[in-house]
């Protein structure tokens, strides 16, 4: 499933795997999606030129 990405990764020499919330604690879970939230909307309000 995740053939190509991994491939991708691994060629770049930086160690790439599939993390799902079975894995991580919900705290962390929930600040990193505050923190993707936020990246995603300075990203959309102040896009690279």
């Amino acid at each position: 499933m995740f053939d190509i990405e991994r491939e991708y990764w691994k060629r770049k020499v930086i160690d790439w795997f599939v993390v799902t919330e079975e894995e991580i604690p919900k705290l962390m879970a929930r600040n990193i999606s505050y923190i993707h939230d936020y990246y995603a909307f300075k990203v959309m309000m102040y896009p690279r030129k």
